[in-house]
């Protein structure tokens, strides 16, 4: 096929999986009543929210994972438990400008582009520790906002992507995160729902996960993740799509 002809077939497939994912599957929660009061991305990186948005348009609202990068899955248990400790960590810029909790290891998204905080040489400038002060703010209230859901009796659907590491491993993640969230619930018996998202692609044996938690907890498949270099894009985006429409008019 010569460089004319594969140009044209990429723009095609392209612009063909836009218009399926766009009309075929443009429903939106501005056009259901959504049974749940708050929709939360618990990442591990941003292609959740990129598609938590695509379905539940502004019924979905931004919380402290909801733009970040989570480094080490165990840390961020500990971030979830400790959410009252953010503003009081240190923070360093990371080559590619998101900015990293150190004691979390979870990155986040600058409010400064990269081209500020980092000269020509790579150095970093004098913006930094203004985009670090910034950052603190903005962590300390959505981590406060976070906490604030888990003193409430409301009806919360968590979503949570998780990479294959070992099926048993990874029942015990999931387990220990179920357990994390309905502990810090601040009512006896919370109304929630936490949403487990795996790759078909990434995981070999799929049939171990099912019927192994409890009813509040649901594990999801998409036949592909997005590369972090494409989160917004790329990846499977009508699996997603298929797999979060039935949320939207969800009941217990």
């Amino acid at each position: 096929m010569n460089l004319f002809l594969r140009k044209f077939q990429r723009l095609k497939d392209k612009y063909t999986r836009r218009y399926v994912y766009n009309h075929i599957f443009p429903y939106k929660a501005d056009y259901f009543n959504s049974y749940w009061d708050e929709i939360i991305s618990l990442g591990y990186n941003c292609e959740v929210t990129a598609r938590l948005e695509d379905v539940f348009g502004d019924k979905f609202s931004h919380f402290l994972f909801t733009w970040s990068y989570e480094y080490d899955r165990e840390l961020f248990l500990k971030a979830l438990e400790e959410l009252g400790n953010f503003s009081n960590e240190d923070y360093t810029v990371l080559p590619w400008g998101m900015i990293q909790n150190n004691r979390y290891q979870i990155g986040f998204h600058s409010r400064y582009p990269k081209n500020e905080l980092f000269n020509e040489d790579k150095s970093l400038t004098p913006a930094v520790s203004a985009a670090i002060e910034e950052l603190k703010s903005r962590v300390k209230y959505l981590a406060e906002k976070l906490e604030n859901i888990f003193r409430q009796n409301k009806k919360v659907l968590f979503v949570i992507k998780l990479e294959y590491t070992g099926c048993n491993k990874d029942i015990e993640y999931i387990m220990k995160l179920n357990e994390l969230i309905k502990k810090k619930f601040s009512c006896s018996n919370p109304e929630y729902k936490l949403l487990v998202v795996i790759s078909r692609k990434n995981y070999p044996k799929l049939d171990l996960l099912y019927d192994k938690f409890p009813d509040n907890v649901d594990i999801g498949v998409v036949n592909a993740f997005a590369p972090d270099s494409d989160v917004l894009n790329g990846g499977d985006i009508i699996g997603w799509k298929r797999l979060l429409k039935k949320y939207i008019e969800y009941k217990f």
